[in-house]
C-alpha cells in the first residue's frame, strides 16, 4: 500500500497521542520521556510491537537538527542490534 493510501487513527494513552496506521491498536503506554514516548501495540496480524514516537525530530527548525540526528543514530543502531531485550526494527513511519 502506497504511504498516500494508509490510513491513520490517533489515539491517547495517559494524555500522549499516538497517529498510528489502522492496523495497529495502541495496547498501553509503555514509558515516556524527554525525547518522545513508547507504547506496546497489536498488529492485524497478531503481532506485538512497540512504536516510538519521536516529538519534533524532523521539524524544519534548525535547533531541532540535533534531535534529528539523533534519532538517526537510533535507527542506525537499532536495524543492526541483536539482543534479548529489543524486539527489532520494523519502518519509519513519516506521518502526513
Amino acid at each position: 500500500m502506497a504511504p498516500s493510501e494508509r490510513v491513520y487513527i490517533t489515539h491517547r494513552l495517559n494524555s500522549i497521542s499516538f497517529t498510528l496506521e489502522e492496523q495497529f491498536t495502541p495496547i498501553e503506554l509503555l514509558g515516556k520521556g524527554a525525547f518522545g514516548a513508547v507504547c506496546a501495540a497489536i498488529h492485524s496480524s497478531g503481532e506485538i510491537v512497540a512504536i516510538k514516537k519521536i516529538s519534533g525530530a524532523f521539524d524544519e527548525e534548525a535547533t531541532r537538527f540535533d534531535a534529528a540526528k539523533r534519532t538517526l543514530r537510533e535507527i542506525q543502531l537499532l536495524r543492526h542490534l541483536k539482543h534479548e531485550n529489543v524486539i527489532g526494527f520494523w519502518r519509519v513511519v513519516l506521518l502526513p
